[in-house]
């Protein structure tokens, strides 16, 4: 700027704009270019670095895909794959986090994947028929089960107490 002005020449600032090789706050570029020839007095305009261009990505936990999908897009990111995980507490189709975590900077275009949840992780019921009840109704209950054993029947194969049909 003060070589500008000793050379006869106004300066003006121009639209500031990103760098990925050029510090923010130095001359990124001129106008006239660097080496043209410029009248006394003449006008030369300088663009000044705004540095790296990223943006953070968005906290999209506690959304649904399409909603993180917009957040994404909001912040010039980019969608990439979907990574499905059983989650016990957020309902199917909700996403759990990203990766990149949240908060970290990224380029224009970058690509984020989302965790999503499968919802609860399913429970293997095994098979009590002609089993002792009395376990049957631990292990299920230990397994987070609501057991009914309220219907008792007879049953000239299967001995009292033991499961009849589940």
């Amino acid at each position: 700027d003060d070589q500008l002005d000793r050379a006869g020449l106004d300066v003006k600032l121009g639209k500031p704009a990103f760098s990925e090789d050029v510090a923010k706050g130095h001359v990124l570029g001129t106008d006239p270019a660097a080496g043209s020839r410029v009248l006394d007095h003449g006008t030369v305009t300088l663009t000044i670095s705004l540095g790296k261009e990223r943006y953070a990505v968005p906290k999209v936990a506690r959304m649904t895909v399409d909603q993180a999908q917009d957040a994404l897009l909001e912040r010039h990111l980019t969608y990439g794959r979907s990574f499905l995980r059983y989650d016990d507490s957020a309902p199917k189709g909700m996403v759990l986090g990203s990766n990149p975590a949240a908060g970290r900077r990224e380029p224009p275009g970058f690509q984020v994947d989302l965790v999503v949840s499968r919802g609860p992780r399913p429970i293997n019921v095994r098979d009590w028929t002609g089993k002792n009840a009395d376990r049957a109704v631990r292990v299920m209950r230990a397994q987070g089960l609501q057991v009914d054993t309220s219907r008792r029947q007879f049953s000239d194969s299967v001995p009292e107490g033991h499961v009849i049909a589940q």
